[in-house]
């Protein structure tokens, strides 16, 4: 691959940016205004017109940043969304009563009128209309759930298998069921490592989203992180004796931008995975059927 096209000639000073330094500072901030001791150092010891001491700060808030993204990376990913309604792709392959527990359960309601009792009013005089209202609130739950955060509206099952069919041909791999974190996390980044060598403009395409994504997601963590700071001692938000600010205004604040940023999060991060797959689907010059490329391997290579 060139130069141009070499992820880390395009993408690696943008998400240091985004991803470290920005939700860095935003933790490391408040600390240096409203903490007493740190601001005391702060005031005592570096100057503004030092270049030394600017780097300083600069570094320390990269340095932060790459702790804050550890933390985010594990508690919102890992933890939150792989347990709550799964990784876009199990939720973009699957059905909705597929996948994690919460998923499930949430995902009966699309399917609330098979069940009982709604099934045993829809031959009762008189009670019919139950059964109606439930069919009608089933064939709306799956737009109405696609505004919660992390639950995706899944693949046409036509186009999931035009999907499979591709990743199968690529990789001679072939699955029934894609709940399984660990298949729909191999298909993914095996799906992110060919459009790395065959989709060049994808992949730019692809690493923007995680730059914005990164940084959405490591700033939801450094607002929950910040929001903690009015119990630590030694914490002052009155500045020349003014009043301080309210530690529930601050909680509030900091509680609302954490969660905006994680939705965030989550929407670019489906629209991430979104691209990529269906750029796949696009693109991926893998039509010819696995044994017929093993034929052609073994021909030219006898």
């Amino acid at each position: 691959m060139s130069k141009t096209d070499s992820a880390t000639g395009i993408y690696f000073w943008p998400y240091d940016i985004f991803g470290y330094f920005l939700p860095g500072v935003v933790v490391l901030a408040p600390l240096t205004q409203f903490h007493t001791d740190v601001r005391a150092i702060v005031v005592a010891r570096f100057q503004e017109a030092s270049l030394v001491d600017i780097a300083v700060l600069c570094i320390a808030a990269y340095v932060l940043g790459h702790i804050v993204a550890a933390v985010s990376s594990w508690f919102f990913e890992r933890a939150i969304l792989k347990f709550s309604f799964g990784y876009p792709v199990t939720q973009q392959l699957c059905g909705y009563e597929s996948g994690t527990w919460l998923r499930r359960t949430i995902g009966k309601g699309t399917v609330l009128h098979e069940h009982w009792p709604f099934t045993w009013f829809r031959n009762r005089f008189g009670f019919h209309w139950l059964y109606k209202l439930s069919r009608g609130f089933s064939q709306n739950c799956g737009p109405l759930f696609d505004v919660i955060p992390g639950f995706v509206h899944p693949y046409d099952d036509e186009y999931r298998k035009a999907i499979e069919k591709k990743f199968e041909r690529l990789c001679a791999v072939e699955y029934e069921d894609w709940a399984i974190n660990r298949r729909s996390h191999d298909l993914f980044w095996t799906i992110h490592a060919y459009s790395m060598e065959n989709m060049p403009a994808v992949y730019r395409s692809s690493m923007h989203f995680v730059e914005l994504y990164g940084f959405s997601r490591n700033t939801s963590m450094a607002f929950l992180i910040v929001a903690f700071y009015p119990f630590c001692p030694d914490w002052d938000t009155s500045i020349n004796g003014s009043k301080p600010i309210n530690m529930w205004v601050w909680l509030t604040f900091c509680g609302i931008a954490s969660l905006v940023m994680y939705i965030n999060f989550v929407k670019l991060l489906r629209r991430q995975n979104d691209l990529l797959l269906r750029s796949f689907v696009a693109n991926a010059n893998v039509d010819l059927p696995t044994k017929h490329l093993r034929a052609t391997s073994d021909a030219e290579n006898p």
